[in-house]
Formats: C-alpha cells, sequence, structure tokens
C-alpha cells in the first residue's frame, strides 16, 4: 500500500515529487494500491501538464486499484483529469470518495486478512 497525504496547496512539483519517490523507492511493487487522501487540500495549482507528467510516470499497474478522498473541491477536478488522461482499463481503478472509511473499504476488496487496511 501507498499511502500519501495532502494539505493546503497542491501543485505539479508536489505530483512530481510523488512520482519520484515512489517509482525509486526500493520496496514498491506495481501491483500496490494507493490511498491518497486529499480531504485537507483547500487550494490547486496542478496543471495538465503535471497531471500529464504523472500519468506517464506511474508506475502502478492497470489493475492497481487507486483511491483519492476528496472534500469536493480544488482535488475533485485534479482526480477527474488523472482518469481522464489514464487508459480505459486502468480508469476503472481510479475511484474519489468523501469519506477515508469507505475508500480503504475499497481497497480493502480481495485482500488477505494479513494485508487489509485498518
Amino acid at each position: 500500500m501507498v499511502w500519501v497525504a495532502g494539505e493546503g496547496l497542491v501543485t505539479d512539483e508536489d505530483l512530481i515529487r510523488l512520482a519520484h519517490q515512489v517509482s525509486s523507492d526500493p520496496l514498491f511493487g506495481p501491483q500496490m494500491r494507493l490511498l491518497c487522501d486529499w480531504s485537507e487540500v483547500t487550494q490547486s495549482k496542478v496543471t495538465q501538464v503535471g497531471i500529464a507528467y504523472e500519468v506517464a510516470n506511474s508506475r502502478f499497474s492497470v489493475t492497481s486499484r487507486r483511491a483519492y478522498v476528496v472534500r469536493g473541491g480544488p482535488e475533485t477536478q485534479v482526480v477527474a483529469y488523472l482518469t481522464a488522461y489514464s487508459s480505459p482499463a486502468e480508469a476503472l481503478n481510479i475511484r474519489t470518495f468523501n469519506r477515508k472509511a469507505d475508500a480503504v473499504a475499497w481497497l480493502n476488496e480481495g485482500i488477505g486478512e494479513s494485508q487489509r487496511l485498518p
């Protein structure tokens, strides 16, 4: 599981830094699932260039589930663009949630008990 939390302002640089951190982590595996909690994001300066970079450099498998927890603010549009720039198969595994508990429940589907998120 990759768990990311964002708060305040989110920028292209944040997405690019995240892509580099994930891709360079020796413990990362493409099958891992992502929980991105953006419920505390208040402003977005993410552009289509940053989103295209994130999608092009993502090492997640197309079947890897990625959940984004949002409040319905500017971060919602970022996730919509991430989904739109992804392949159709990949887009099926990217979802937004308003509650972290719902996102965790979806990410835990099909996972063995010992690997489930609390």
